[in-house]
């Protein structure tokens, strides 16, 4: 198996009578670097979660709710515009007008980012909605 043959790793196999034979199938997919590669991948994931090693275990609890809290509100605020079908940015011929006396930058004036900011400033203003913390 070469590196370029899709079999096992794009299309999926498929040719099930060769599947056992010497030097073709799963046994020459075996000895393939593409598949020894993602064995050691593999081994090395299985070994860093037996010792509490993912990125996940060195977080914080609080930390992992913060962070769940924030792609919540994303989520939310994305399936609010696409339901309503507003834009997510500000119109752009308002926002030329508005940068000829501004300073060249990134501009983040759009209604996402306005919403954004509005729901975060309602939930720190209560909160039982929002994480301690964040």
């Amino acid at each position: 198996m070469t590196p370029s043959d899709p079999s096992f790793v794009s299309r999926g196999f498929d040719n099930w009578k060769t599947a056992t034979k010497e030097g073709r199938g799963l046994l020459k997919h075996a000895t393939s670097k593409i598949h020894q590669a993602a064995s050691a991948i593999w081994t090395e994931k299985t070994a860093r979660m037996d010792k509490n090693l993912t990125i996940q275990c060195q977080l914080s609890a609080a930390h992992v709710e913060r962070n769940r809290y924030y792609i919540k509100s994303i989520g939310e605020i994305v399936q609010f515009l696409a339901v309503n079908e507003l834009s997510f940015q500000d119109d752009v011929e308002s926002a030329a007008a508005n940068a000829e006396d501004q300073p060249q930058g990134p501009v983040f004036e759009g209604l996402f980012f306005k919403m954004f900011q509005f729901c975060h400033v309602q939930r720190c203003s209560s909160p039982k909605h929002f994480p301690h913390g964040a």
